[in-house]
């Protein structure tokens, strides 16, 4: 056989190859007990997706070793935003219910929760987007990072419940958000990074204390948005609920869902 037949049936082979490797790659990406089934399969999707860049030779034991060197970095990532959820969720929820608590007034005929589940969906989708400026460590805790960027999207929301109420939103200054240290809302200035009352880095069984405000209102197992535990958001193509994929999309500012479709990270400031 020619180097030239050799070349042609290369993806052939590799396809053959990664067939048969298909549940060493499963186990693989599902040995991190963090990770869900359908992550495993997304990963082997992903995998499917660049069999052309593996250059070694077309034998089993190279080609388990890329597969694990590959699938490491998808597991890593994953593992990270999990723990990344569990540890700061409290926090997230604080900040969004900061800013939600002051404007229930905007809200039209879906639920206090509902609502809650959207901007929290969004603050993490935003999250998997950035999520290798998570990775370096800040000067700030992740906690009271994500804290903030929950409080971006509730103002957000804020924002577009007033242009759809044919309201000006003149009593919200969001300029320099992120690099001061509080924010005027009408004529008071509140702190920018709300303080749930409890620490979410400390260990896992330790009391925790509740907000002073009003609590956060408990996920109705009625909504899908948040119940598998994993965040998704409405696909504008397929008018339902979607998870978020792990496959990179192909716009900086977008983010891709398991359906295929992609939609912006976050909502989307009005002026």
């Amino acid at each position: 056989m020619t180097h030239e037949q050799t070349e042609q049936d290369r993806p052939k082979e590799l396809e053959r190859l990664y067939t048969q490797h298909y549940g060493f790659i499963l186990d693989a990406a599902l040995a991190d007990r963090r990770l869900l089934p359908q992550d495993g399969e997304n990963i082997a999707q992903i995998l499917a997706d660049h069999l052309q860049s593996y250059d070694g030779t077309l034998e089993t034991e190279p080609f388990q070793q890329w597969i694990l060197e590959t699938v490491s970095g998808a597991v890593e990532r994953l593992g990270f935003f999990y723990d990344l959820r569990k540890k700061c969720r409290n926090s997230v929820r604080a900040g969004i219910w900061s800013i939600l608590l002051q404007n229930l007034d905007l809200k039209d005929h879906t639920s206090e929760t509902y609502i809650m589940e959207q901007i929290e969906a969004a603050t993490w989708a935003w999250a998997l987007h950035h999520l290798d400026d998570l990775m370096v460590p800040g000067s700030a805790k992740l906690s009271t990072r994500l804290q903030a960027q929950a409080r971006f999207q509730a103002l957000t929301w804020r924002k577009s419940r007033l242009r759809d109420n044919g309201r000006f939103d003149r009593d919200v200054d969001v300029e320099r958000f992120g690099d001061e240290r509080s924010f005027r809302l009408g004529d008071n200035l509140l702190p920018l990074y709300y303080d749930p009352g409890d620490d979410d880095d400390a260990e896992e069984g330790q009391p925790k204390k509740q907000p002073k405000a009003r609590p956060i209102p408990a996920s109705s197992d009625s909504l899908l948005a948040m119940k598998s535990g994993r965040p998704r958001l409405l696909c504008p193509s397929c008018k339902s609920l979607q998870a978020i994929s792990p496959d990179p999309a192909s716009e900086p500012d977008a983010v891709r869902l398991l359906c295929g479709h992609e939609r912006p990270a976050f909502l989307a400031a009005s002026a």
